[in-house]
């Protein structure tokens, strides 16, 4: 074969190839491109045609509106609306409803088709409302429907399409016109929009990326303890409603920088090999810190490498719309964590063996959370509406247990929130309960009964408000109430202001529970200086110790400020305050109050003093007795701590002053504790 006819065939090959990509092409952009259809309109019917054309479009547009908002649902399933915990308000009001995609293992995600008749519905139950019955042509024509009007809807790769097969008779003056069908088309991606959903609740479901994201940001929060071990003598203590707000913070100015790969994000500041560099040198940094070695930290590193390299999710997506993830501190979120008591986490206290560790306090803690927050996903097509642009979007929950991911067990199955729910708490049985609530009143040296307890009725997942304690007219305060059928023994909790809440069983067809009466006052911390050379070698002793009588003081300096945790024993009531209290703090940490019981109690007491961020003094006591006759009548508490001095710099000083507050400290002749028990006055 000569040279000649190879060229032949190679040229003959190049055109094959070619050609068959040209026709590929075109057949893939027809595919794509959005489908026009005319309909033929008959001279006379044009005006009446574009009039009921305009509605379609308008009603359309409204449901396609709301589809987008809730999730691929017009109207949402009574299963879904009925359970709280199944979908995402909106709005406070719960206007608009976003589904939850994922719910209890069981797939949620809408159907293509279902979505088409749920806007065909919605055009057919509220497209008269704009044609208002043809009103605008009461003086130029009758118009009279010939049969019923029956929606159609299309979702197709570039659009929505809608077609209204509707016959109507028109009548003028001149002339009778038949119309039977109108076409209106939303120049929306829908489908892709809805595909891209789709798949980013799939890869959220098969790799739980969201609950080792929030794993992640509770363990690099500082002020979210999980795990930790410090040599620092004094229970470290954490409220529980304040790390809950620290999380719903964190994840709000997080979750917008969460980054879909294939949509319109922000174009990285370096190039894809430099990430991947640094991904690499991130896993040798890592083992390296794993076996206790100094590892090679890189010399620079763009400023959006976190979020390139670990807020990125890569679900497959490849098209030109936008992508969002959004969690606002208004959401509900339902924290706990184990070990706690009260809503307060605390330290674990260590002493090591007096022949090696006596100087040293150590504070151990772990802490398992279980975590439920909603993420809501938005979905943009920019180019929709000749650029005004559409928005889709859906919701699911995330969901951790015990640190780990539990996607599968989500709901009643394994984590819920007792939720108060309507039917469950007005289907009353016919077992009725008289509960009267006694507590102590001051200046009464008995008992009475409380009026405007608050009754709560609790059965397995359910909570019911059954009412409050009033006066029946006979002289008796009580709730005298049917309960709500179908729970054996359930459990009441009983509250009222001013009061520590108790729950109890209901055994019987009466109860009788007694709360234990808070006496709030203000307060004030007094500073007694204590000077001694403790020996470097031994913390438990000491030369030169005095009491610096005469330089007490209660006016703290402005880098001065106390930690206070006030335990009750035999009830679970603990508090955590910050003295001066801080303007910027919240919860229970503002409270300018503090609270005793008015009665016979005993108490464990902590207080820790720093100037700036280093412990310099303190108060700790055990199981302290205050009795009724203390707190009676008085209306603010002086707590007293002592100031270590020298103030200790070097780690032998600060092994001394905790040595002196929790093991070896005296104060005229007995333990120190005692002779700066609080005051009353």
């Amino acid at each position: 074969m000569g040279k000649g006819q190879i060229t032949l065939f190679i040229i003959i090959g190049l055109i094959i190839i070619i050609g068959a990509a040209i026709f590929l092409y075109l057949t893939r952009e027809a595919e794509l491109a959005p489908i026009q259809r005319e309909i033929s309109v008959p001279e006379g019917g044009q005006e009446v045609y574009d009039y009921v054309k305009g509605c379609l479009e308008q009603t359309g547009r409204e449901g396609l509106f709301i589809l987008g908002q809730q999730g691929g649902y017009i109207n949402i399933p009574p299963i879904i609306e009925r359970n709280p915990n199944s979908f995402l308000p909106e709005d406070p009001a719960g206007i608009i409803k976003v589904p939850f995609w994922y719910y209890e293992g069981e797939d949620r995600t809408p159907q293509m088709e279902f979505m088409e008749r749920e806007l065909a519905n919605y055009i057919k139950e509220n497209i008269g409302e704009c044609i208002n019955n043809f009103e605008a042509f009461a003086n130029k024509a009758s118009i009279i429907p010939k049969d019923k009007m029956i929606p159609i809807v299309s979702i197709t790769d570039n659009q929505v399409l809608t077609t209204l097969s509707w016959p109507l008779e028109i009548t003028t003056a001149n002339r009778i016109v038949k119309l039977d069908e109108f076409l209106a088309d939303h120049p929306v991606r829908l489908k892709l929009l809805y595909n891209s959903a789709a798949k980013l609740m799939e890869y959220e479901n098969s790799q739980a990326w969201f609950e080792n994201l929030t794993i992640d940001l509770m363990s690099a929060n500082e002020n979210i303890p999980v795990s930790g071990l410090e040599f620092e003598c004094g229970t470290k203590k954490w409220f529980l409603p304040s790390i809950k707000k620290e999380l719903q913070s964190t994840l709000h100015y997080v979750m917008p920088y969460v980054r879909v790969k294939g949509t319109q994000t922000p174009a990285p500041l370096a190039s894809e090999r430099e990430y991947a560099k640094l991904q690499e040198q991130a896993k040798k940094i890592r083992q390296s810190l794993e076996a206790g070695k100094e590892p090679d930290w890189p010399e620079s590193a763009p400023e959006d490498i976190f979020e390139v390299n670990r807020m990125s999710i890569d679900a497959g997506l490849d098209s030109d719309i936008k992508a969002a993830f959004v969690y606002e501190t208004r959401y509900p979120m339902l924290l706990n964590a184990q070990p706690s008591q009260g809503g307060v986490l605390s330290t674990a206290k260590l002493r090591g063996p007096s022949k090696y560790l006596r100087y040293l306090c150590l504070n151990q803690y772990h802490f398992a959370y279980d975590v439920l927050y909603p993420v809501k996903t938005i979905l943009k097509d920019p180019k929709a509406y000749k650029g005004q642009g559409y928005t889709f979007q859906m919701a699911f929950p995330v969901i951790i247990e015990d640190n780990e991911d539990r996607r599968a067990y989500f709901g009643l199955r394994r984590f819920i929130a007792p939720q108060e729910t309507r039917d469950f708490c007005t289907n009353f049985g016919d077992k009725k309960v008289d509960i009267r609530v006694l507590g102590f009143v001051e200046d009464s040296p008995v008992a009475e009964e409380l009026e405007g307890a608050n009754i709560t009725y609790s059965c397995l997942s359910q909570v019911c408000n059954l009412g409050q304690t009033y006066s029946d007219g006979s002289g008796a305060i009580r709730l005298n109430t049917y309960l709500p059928e179908g729970c054996t023994n359930p459990f009441i909790e009983v509250s009222k202001e001013g009061y520590i809440s108790k729950r109890v069983q209901l055994l019987e067809d009466t109860a009788e529970v007694t709360l234990t009466k808070l006496k709030p006052m203000t307060y004030s911390i007094q500073v007694y200086p204590y000077y001694e050379e403790v020996s470097k070698t031994n913390p438990l002793s000491a030369d030169n110790e005095q009491w610096l009588e005469g330089q007490e003081y209660t006016k703290f300096s402005k880098n001065t400020h106390a930690t206070i945790a006030v335990s009750l024993r035999g009830e679970p009531y603990d508090q955590f305050l910050i003295y001066p209290p801080a303007q910027d703090l919240t919860l229970e940490e503002t409270a300018d109050k503090i609270n005793f019981v008015l009665g016979d109690a005993q108490y464990d007491i902590d207080i820790i003093l720093y100037k700036g961020d280093t412990p310099v003094g303190g108060y700790h006591a055990e199981n302290m007795t205050i009795t009724t006759d203390e707190v009676l009548g008085a209306d603010h508490a002086i707590l007293k701590a002592v100031e270590y001095r020298p103030l200790p710099a070097e780690d032998f000083q600060k092994a001394g002053m905790f040595t002196f507050l929790y093991e070896r400290g005296k104060k005229d002749d007995k333990p120190y504790w005692t002779a700066l028990k609080p005051a009353f006055v």
